[in-house]
């Protein structure tokens, strides 16, 4: 289900001056062990997405790590690409969520936010 909050004027407006709007998508299951990418489908037209945020989760749920994660050797552990049909994600090959702690292909993955003018 996704979640929508209308921010207030104050926090965060596009250039046009327009209160922005944000929505949470759940990812929805992905074994990130196998699978390099997960399309999340939205509605919105790209040219009003104006912040994307990513949330992966482990699986175990306890720690949630942004999909442009830095490991120690300093590389990106994935990204996030704004697509026609939606937000587009894409983990790293053998990197940090390329890994059986990622691996869970039942659980939700983690939210993605956006942040979209109407």
């Amino acid at each position: 289900m996704d979640i929508i909050n209308p921010l207030p004027p104050a926090i965060i407006t596009a250039v046009t001056g327009q209160p922005l709007r944000e929505i949470i998508r759940p990812i929805g299951t992905w074994n990130m062990d196998v699978q390099a990418t997960k399309a999340v489908p939205t509605s919105i037209p790209r040219p009003n997405i104006h912040i994307v945020q990513v949330l992966i989760l482990h699986d175990t749920a306890s720690n949630k790590y942004p999909i442009n994660y830095i490991d120690v050797n300093g590389v990106s552990a994935g990204s996030w690409h704004n697509v026609t049909t939606g937000i587009n994600l894409v983990r790293t090959a053998g990197k940090f969520f390329d890994s059986i702690s990622f691996d869970n292909a039942v659980m939700n993955r983690g939210f993605v936010t956006i942040w979209y003018e109407l």
